[in-house]
């Protein structure tokens, strides 16, 4: 039992929410005494342990009889409790419960009547009409105050407001509020942000409690929507919102009720306060609800009982029209284009806690994905934000059911015209039939016999008529349904996830997070262009933030990895593994390796299921699956296997690789040798090498394909072998087909594996090369294929990259050997006791490496292994042999040679990696690479050119750097992909400081304005990138751009432009833009042409002033005065003028600053309106226009006319 006394009877009339009431009354009959003695000690510590128990003892607070009655009872109740804690007898415990009885029976009888008086006084109250009596509009004021001063009462008022309207009918007191808060001037509210705050939330408060009060004042809240402050407008926002959400609920998704004619339209936005009580009447709101003292003692007389009366007041649904509502949704439609983004993004939440709530009218739905769409392009990144998750709910919330394949509603839509058409024509049949019976004539004989037929016959067709009628309209409502499914579609996969997949570049984390979470929804509801978008999200996973990372992995998981854990078939796994499968199709060489860094990464954090691993392995059998299926498999399982290869080292993985990678199927021209090089990217996860890990990880694998797997392994190797010496090739030579797609690629992959797995590929790759000179050059016929030309140039130039990282490799793992062989014989003979030989030894040790014989040595061995390098491998050995007959292939006279495309792009390839090898054939035949790249007519070849110069300059750049300059000329090649490669070669090599830039910046700049946007794209993400390093390099490069830019004849003033305002977004320290003033005005008197003094004047009027630049422009106004005198050149300084103006307002800007602006625009402003600019001198006046002076004689001016 747990009641509070009430004080004085004057405060019944108040309603007081802390107030405790008598709940039940209990007797204490069949109460036995522990529960007695429990229930004291709860009510001891209730009482004396709270504030308010505490407060009730103050006899001061209460009436004398209140006083008496609670001083008796706490004191029988402590006395009886301490009596019993401190074990007094039992008569006095006795004594002590019969006082406590008696005293709380008493006054819980006090209590029971008191609150019955209570609830009767209630109830005649609101018999008579009575209500609370008006509040004075003090009482408003004070609580606008407290609103205003207190951010923790914006809840509680809102609270109280809501109990005056339901618990007392109280509509006036809340108009009173909403009306004096709408009284607010935007001064007042730009003043006062927290305030301006706190009453926003008391209004989002209000709205969400009582949105019937709002609908009754929603005149005052509108006018919200044009306050300064946008907190008001956010406020009045969801006062709309949650009045649109009141109404659904109230009348649920149905279309409402139009407006007849005979009662007059539905009240619009407007009418809403013009009509006034008539309105809220209409809306069942009691008209009593709005009057003051006046109206209270008035009685309704009416049928209806005052219970009745009460609860039609208060619980009938209040509800408008559907035109009301439109109007709403109207003013939510207008407020998306509000000037400030925080107000933007909160009208956007609006729209979504709509759609999440249900109450989006369906007509609508359509608008509302263009308008989500739209903001897509906003600058603020909170409502980029807002719009993704709008979009999702949109496509969550869908009315057209789980799958949104465009294909299957197209088809669906097709299958209904030809339904209506049919249906249209035997409507159109009957009619005709009917039309022709009834105009074709009857003899008057069959005319009495026909009569009865003709009547029964009528009946059946009018029925017929009607059905068909109805299947028709039922036919015309799904037809309609599904072009909205399209409509709804397309404007998805046509503009949605485009622009998404740019957010996917986006620099703010909320863009690129929201767009993933979008895409993986996209793909689960079927959207058509959703597997595009996640192709499109793999490249970030080189992104370095984390959270994009994890939420990457997750996504994977979610739509590729995870299983069904209801499936009770256990066909999940199969399925998952399916998807993956099926996903990797038409996947780009980017895309393969962005999967496979993502795949190794799931797998090593141990998120790939090892029944999705075995899932796949069941697709690796070319008898029972297409090449394509088994390819994709063998994709996957490499891409896990490059993180863990132990699973190739169980259950014969290696027999099947081979019965099924390396097949007949595998190797047939058929299968175009997909199957062949996939299964070459998974025998190359067997590593020999130790991968960190020590010696022991080497010797482990070793002995595991020693002991299990020697016999396969050895037939992969001479599979590869026989591959590349092209064995398996028929007479009719390599298919055309598979030579331009799969074959090179192939090919590579071999001599990968070849490497990866032999111990001395070295003997197998001279063995293959051998082969293929005897197949070449040693034929009964003089001709020679240059298909087989063109692979074998291909096999000498990777053999020879190969084997020059191999001869490294074990030059690394000799003196990885010899120092492991040091240490253990220091050890060993530490611990064979003999501590004088080996004190001596250390000695000896320590000896060497102060002469530096340990350096020595290493430098010995380093010089051998370059010796070996570039001089026996590239040019005396087997493949040195060959290097001659590349040449000639490349210069000689042979037309034949030359016309062909992929002969002469494999030998420019195996030129190129011969150079990589040795510095000595680089030096010897670099001219001759240049020269291919500039006189070369085959666009691939060029492109290939400029990649291997991309390798070249980062292996020997001294002696690529006199040529750097040819390279910049590529990116004005005519073809787009030679283009492309050298914005990426160039990119990759001066972020990565391999050569410098000096003028040639300009040249990358230029491709800022490249008709190809993938290219443009390359290049502002060069300067971004380049914007990062250091002291900001473009800081120092921009006034030769603009000097080199501004005289180029490739540049149009629109371009340059462009290219000036991209540029100049990178310059942010003041010190730079200061900088940049000076030099840009200082090439204003050595502008010879007009067009550069535009061009300059355009990128100061471009930069970010600041109090210095501005008196350095006005200081050195004579470097640009004579520039003034065109119009452009003025009119850039104008802009200049008015940008610095602008961002310098009254209330922010210093005097020095303002009086820095006026004086410069009073200088342009004369300049450009032809003034003249006096001097006043102790001699004589000079005038700057016309250079007239005017001497002073007699204390009077004599004028000299001016030549001006």
């Amino acid at each position: 039992m747990e009641f509070l006394v009430p004080l004085h009877a004057a405060d019944l009339e108040l309603s007081k929410t802390d107030r405790y009431h008598v709940q039940t009354v209990h007797s204490f009959d069949d109460i036995s005494a522990d529960e007695i003695s429990l229930r004291l000690r709860k009510l001891e510590d209730h009482v004396l342990g709270s504030d308010a128990g505490l407060e009730l003892l103050q006899e001061e607070c209460l009436d004398l009889t209140y006083s008496l009655m609670l001083a008796s009872f706490v004191t029988n109740v402590t006395e009886g409790v301490l009596a019993m804690r401190l074990g007094s007898d039992s008569e006095e415990s006795v004594q002590y419960r019969s006082a406590f009885k008696a005293s709380v029976y008493f006054l819980i009888t006090a209590l029971a009547t008191v609150s019955n008086l209570q609830m009767q006084a209630e109830k005649d109250i609101l018999k008579k009409g009575k209500k609370v009596p008006a509040i004075h509009i003090s009482v408003v004021a004070s609580l606008i105050d407290l609103i205003y001063t207190h951010e923790h009462l914006s809840g509680s008022i809102a609270e109280l407001v809501e109990l005056l309207y339901f618990k007392y009918a109280n509509v006036s007191f809340a108009a009173d509020l909403i009306s004096e808060i709408g009284k607010i001037s935007s001064r007042d509210a730009s003043k006062d942000v927290a305030g301006t705050r706190n009453i926003a939330t008391f209004l989002s408060s209000l709205s969400t409690l009582t949105p019937a009060l709002i609908m009754g004042n929603l005149s005052f809240v509108l006018a919200l929507l044009d306050s300064e402050a946008y907190q008001l407008r956010n406020a009045a926002v969801t006062c709309v919102t949650q009045i649109l959400l009141w109404n659904f609920r109230q009348n649920g998704r149905q279309d409402l009720p139009a407006p007849s004619s005979s009662t007059g339209d539905a009240p619009t936005i407007a009418a809403t306060t013009k009509r006034g009580r008539k309105q809220k009447k209409d809306h069942g709101e009691d008209n009593s609800d709005d009057s003051g003292s006046g109206d209270s003692g008035e009685e309704e007389e009416d049928g209806v009982s005052d219970d009745e009366a009460e609860k039609d007041d208060v619980e009938a649904p209040r509800t408008f029209s559907r035109s009301t509502r439109d109007q709403l949704l109207s003013v939510l439609e207008d407020r998306i284009h509000d000037i400030n983004s925080f107000a933007r993004g909160h009208v956007l939440k609006m729209w979504a806690l709509l759609c999440e709530e249900g109450a989006l009218p369906l007509h609508m739905l359509k608008s509302v994905t263009l308008m989500a769409v739209g903001r897509l392009q906003d600058k603020a990144a909170v409502v980029r934000r807002h719009s993704i998750h709008l979009l999702s709910l949109l496509l969550e919330s869908n009315p057209f059911m789980g799958n949104l394949d465009r294909e299957f509603y197209l088809k669906k839509r097709d299958e209904l015209m030809q339904e209506m058409k049919k249906k249209r024509d035997e409507v159109i049949a009957g009619a005709e039939r009917e039309m022709s019976e009834a105009m074709g004539g009857v003899t008057i004989k069959s005319e009495e016999a026909t009569v009865p037929s003709s009547s029964e016959s009528v009946v059946p067709a009018e029925e017929q008529a009607a059905q068909l009628e109805k299947e028709l309209q039922t036919t015309v409502r799904l037809l309609k349904f599904y072009q909205d499914a399209i409509d709804f579609i397309e404007e998805f996969e046509l503009r949605a996830l485009p622009l998404m997949a740019q957010l996917l570049g986006s620099k703010s984390v909320s863009d690129v997070l929201e767009a993933i979470q979008f895409f993986e929804k996209a793909y689960r509801f079927h959207v058509g262009a959703a597997q595009t978008g996640i192709k499109k999200i793999l490249p970030l996973t080189w992104r370095a933030d984390v959270s994009i990372q994890e939420q990457l992995s997750n996504t994977f998981v979610a739509l590729f990895i995870r299983i069904d854990e209801d499936d009770t078939e256990r066909q999940s796994p199969q399925l998952v593994a399916e998807n993956m499968v099926k996903f990797l199709d038409e996947c780009t060489v980017a895309e393969y390796t962005c999967l496979e860094r993502i795949l190794g990464e799931l797998h090593r954090s141990q998120k790939v299921p090892m029944v999705i691993i075995s899932s796949l392995w069941v697709f690796v059998d070319v008898a029972a699956y297409p090449i394509s299926v088994v390819s994709n498999a063998l994709a996957l399982l490499s891409m896990i296997a490059n993180i863990d290869d132990s699973m190739l080292f169980s259950n014969d993985r290696l027999g099947q690789v081979l019965s099924m990678g390396f097949g007949e199927v595998a190797c047939s021209p058929e299968s175009r040798y997909r199957v062949f090089g996939a299964a070459c990217r998974l025998v190359q996860c067997i590593q020999l090498e130790p991968k960190g890990t020590g010696g022991k990880s080497n010797s482990q694998t070793q002995r595991r394909i020693q002991r299990s797997n020697l016999d396969a392994t050895e037939q992969i190797i001479l599979r590869l072998q026989r591959f590349l010496a092209l064995d398996f090739v028929g007479e009719g030579g390599i298919d055309p087909e598979c030579l331009h797609s799969t074959w090179f690629d192939t090919v590579q992959q071999a001599l990968e594996a070849i490497f990866s797995i032999c111990e001395r590929p070295e003997d197998v790759c001279g063995d293959v090369i051998k082969h293929l000179s005897l197949r070449l050059f040693e034929s009964e016929t003089n001709d020679v294929s240059r298909v087989e030309l063109a692979h074998f140039f291909f096999v000498l130039g990777h053999s020879a990259v190969k084997v020059a990282i191999h001869v490294e490799k074990l030059a690394a793992k000799v003196k990885k050997m010899r120092v492991t062989h040091e240490h253990k014989a220091t050890a060993a003979s530490k611990r064979s006791g003999q501590v004088t030989a080996a004190g001596d030894a250390e000695d000896v040790i320590a000896m060497e490496d102060e002469l530096g014989v340990a350096a020595e040595v290493e430098a010995e061995e380093d010089t051998f292994v370059g010796n070996i390098i570039q001089k026996e491998i590239a040019c005396r050995n087997l493949l040195g042999m060959y290097g001659p007959l590349i040449i000639r292939v490349l210069v000689g006279d042979t037309e034949e040679f030359k016309s062909d495309e992929l002969l002469t792009e494999c030998a420019v390839v195996a030129l190129s990696k011969f150079m990589a090898v040795s510095e000595e054939f680089c030096e010897k035949h670099l001219q001759l690479l240049f020269t291919i790249l500039q006189e070369s007519s085959l666009p691939s070849v060029r492109g290939d050119v400029i990649i291997a110069l991309g390798d070249l300059s980062f292996r020997f750049p001294n002696l690529v750097e006199p040529w750097t300059s040819h390279l910049y000329n590529r990116l004005r090649d005519v073809n787009l992909n030679v283009r492309k490669n050298t914005i990426v070669v160039l990119s990759h090599l001066i972020l990565n400081d391999m050569i410098k830039v000096k003028g040639q910046i300009s040249e990358i700049a230029m491709s800022l304005v490249d008709e190809n946007d993938g290219i443009r794209n390359l290049a502002k993400l060069f300067f971004f990138e380049l914007s990062k390093k250091g002291n900001n390099p473009i800081y120092n490069m921009l006034p030769d751009a603009i000097g080199q830019l501004s005289t180029s004849e490739l540049v149009s003033n629109a371009d340059f432009q462009a290219i000036a305002r991209f540029l100049i977004q990178f310059l942010t320290k003041e010190k730079q833009v200061e900088s940049i003033v000076e030099k840009l005005s200082q090439r204003f008197p050595s502008a010879v042409k007009a067009q550069q003094q535009r061009d300059l004047s355009f990128c100061l009027a471009r930069l970010p002033h600041t109090e210095k630049s501005l008196k350095y422009l006005y200081q050195n106004r004579k470097l640009f005065s004579d520039a003034l005198h065109d119009a452009v050149v003025a009119d850039h300084f104008t802009s200049l003028v008015a940008k610095s103006r602008r961002g310098n307002s009254a209330l922010s800007a210093t005097a020095e600053m303002k009086e820095a602006i006026d004086k410069l625009e009073q200088f342009v402003i004369g300049k450009k309106d032809g003034k003249e600019e006096v001097r006043y001198w102790p001699w004589g006046v000079f005038h700057a226009r016309g250079n007239a002076f005017v001497p002073l004689i007699n204390d009077a001016f004599v004028v000299f006319v001016g030549m001006g």
